[in-house]
């Protein structure tokens, strides 16, 4: 998006709903850092109403991520409070799913599509506008929520509540002025955590330089709105108690060092403050696409792979991807699998691993939230820090990383090389480790 219009910036604050104050240059300084890992504490049990969940549903044998993270161990602590609000941006979700719709909030949850928050049906066919037509929101909402009732999966925080605000349109593209949008509408609707498992689109691609695309750049006059305007939505959600969770994408790219150049973010990972999560295959090595960089990955979490050269035992085959909530719409499509009428699906990718760090936080504010009249029940920044402080490390694998990728055509076939670099506490491929639900719940 490039502009050198100086009305530029007043009408991107009119269209997407943004005042001056997001717009403006110094920003309050939301972002963690290794002190406050180091210095995490935990804290008091809240008062939150907390039920401990089971992992017995039909698929339940196959969710070998929430074993690998603790997510089974924790359920005996907490499934989660329906106290707590998690939103997933994305593309909306199946509301009629049966594992999902007793814990959807309808009235919280709206369509972000071109800036403006609608709840309205459509006049034509009825249906709300958060509607999933694509599937990856409906995917991404059953592994943080989908509920502890006999059916399909058990999401990480079967027992919260969960808001869709969709912000991908039928192409699946999120622009700048959705995403906004959402964060805003998190912000003012008592959101406690948000699930971001998406990079900002642009409206227009320059065909001249190709590896800018994925990326908004600082010395680009555009783009450096939009960096600004995002920023400050979330550094606004932050301050009104909203924990910011974001995918790291599937480019194996080097978000350190991009090819873009440094001064250019995928967004909304690379902004302060918000949780940057990569992707962890079943026997905890960086799932080959997926993206990373030193002091961009807070954490990794399961998003599985499903060229994994072996598998271990705990893993059903065929597969090590992440089974979960599918639209009824999409039911007919290849790999779909039922539970009576209930469609589901496996999918890989850090879509699904910051979904889990989603749901992860869910389960922490759960337990040591407390009944505030105003959101916040565990500060974002304190949220963070205990997520990272009880996360198991993962050392570097030796450089160059190398997986090759037999069998599959293009863009998945070929050879994915990457550099680690850090300590084995703390590295790009891994952050500060994995996501450990049981020592987030303080089992």
């Amino acid at each position: 998006m490039d502009s050198d219009d100086p009305a530029f910036l007043s009408r991107l604050g009119n269209r997407y709903g943004v005042s001056s104050a997001f717009l403006s240059d110094d920003d309050d300084d939301d972002e963690h850092d290794e002190g406050d890992v180091q210095n995490a504490h935990e804290p008091r049990q809240g008062r939150l109403p907390n039920v401990p969940a089971t992992d017995g549903d039909t698929f339940s044998p196959f969710q070998w991520d929430l074993r690998q993270t603790g997510v089974t161990d924790a359920h005996a602590i907490t499934g989660g409070s329906p106290a707590v609000l998690v939103g997933d941006l994305d593309s909306g979700v199946d509301y009629e799913h049966p594992d999902l719709r007793e814990n959807l909030d309808l009235e919280n949850s709206a369509s972000c599509l071109g800036g403006v928050p609608n709840q309205a049906p459509d006049p034509i066919t009825g249906r709300l506008p958060f509607d999933d037509t694509l599937g990856h929101g409906t995917h991404t909402a059953g592994t943080i929520a989908a509920a502890d009732n006999g059916l399909g999966t058990v999401g990480v925080a079967p027992n919260v509540r969960l808001a869709s605000v969709k912000v991908a349109d039928s192409a699946g593209k999120i622009y700048p002025e959705a995403a906004i949008c959402g964060f805003m509408w998190a912000a003012t609707h008592g959101f406690d955590v948000t699930n971001n498992s998406y990079s900002v689109d642009k409206h227009v691609l320059d065909p001249a330089r190709p590896e800018r695309n994925g990326f908004y750049c600082r010395d680009d006059r555009g783009e450096r709105v939009v960096i600004t305007a995002l920023r400050r939505a979330v550094s606004f959600a932050m301050r009104r108690g909203v924990t910011v969770v974001a995918s790291a994408g599937n480019n194996n790219t080097d978000l350190a060092n991009p090819p873009a150049g440094n001064q250019c973010l995928r967004l909304p990972v690379e902004l302060p403050g918000v949780v940057g999560v990569s992707s962890e295959s079943p026997i905890r090595q960086k799932t080959f696409n997926s993206n990373y960089g030193l002091g961009v990955i807070d954490l990794t979490a399961p998003g599985g792979d499903p060229l994994q050269p072996a598998l271990p035992p705990a893993v059903p085959m065929p597969t090590g991807q992440v089974l979960s909530t599918w639209p009824t719409r999409l039911a007919a499509q290849p790999g779909v699998r039922l539970d009576g009428v209930a469609p589901y699906r496996n999918m890989f990718g850090t879509s699904s691993a910051a979904a889990h760090v989603s749901g992860v936080a869910a389960l922490l504010i759960s337990r040591y939230g407390d009944n505030s009249p105003r959101n916040g029940r565990v500060k974002p920044r304190k949220v963070a820090a205990m997520l990272m402080s009880g996360a198991t490390p993962i050392a570097c694998p030796p450089n160059p990383y190398v997986r090759e990728v037999i069998g599959p055509p293009p863009p998945l076939g070929g050879t994915y090389t990457a550099n680690c670099y850090g300590r084995d506490r703390y590295n790009g491929f891994f952050g500060h480790g994995e996501v450990n639900a049981l020592a987030a719940v303080g089992g």
